[in-house]
């Protein structure tokens, strides 16, 4: 019976030895200052996420791009409408795709600089093509905005 009392005190002392060493090694794995700045950050990014998908909304593009395939090269022109109240540089990238729908290039992406708030300009991207498609009829182009940046 002197025994139990004895035990008690042991297991006692080893179970607040190891909550003792939980708590330490807890609080050292993260600070609350290093979770504050990740959520902070997080919600900027998300933020500026956010600014930059509207953005991209307000572009447009009036009309169809024409495509025009010459000897190994091709050349995708049409329009691009700045929809926001400010002026901006645009980058836009344009994907040629051959009259099944199938991919032949994509340009490298193309910066449109200081459209006016509201103004429609013109851009032309020309880029290499090595697999020349077989028709050359019915080539057709897709543009899109990669990136959008106050002037």
């Amino acid at each position: 019976m002197v025994l139990y009392p004895l035990l008690r005190r042991k297991r006692c002392c080893i179970l607040l030895a190891s909550l003792l060493t939980l708590f330490i090694c807890s609080a050292c794995g993260s600070s609350p200052s290093t979770s504050a700045t990740q959520t902070s950050t997080q919600n900027q990014a998300a933020t500026a996420t956010a600014s930059a998908t509207v953005l991209i909304r307000q572009i447009t593009f009036p009309g169809s791009p024409t495509v025009k395939l010459s000897t190994a090269t091709y050349t995708v022109t049409g329009q691009i409408k700045n929809g926001d109240r400010s002026s901006h540089d645009i980058y836009i990238q344009a994907v040629v795709l051959d009259s099944s729908g199938k991919e032949v290039a994509t340009s490298t992406i193309f910066k449109v600089e200081d459209i006016m708030a509201g103004a429609t300009m013109p851009y032309t991207i020309e880029g290499p093509i090595e697999d020349i498609p077989s028709q050359s009829t019915g080539l057709q182009a897709r543009v899109s905005v990669v990136k959008v940046v106050a002037a």
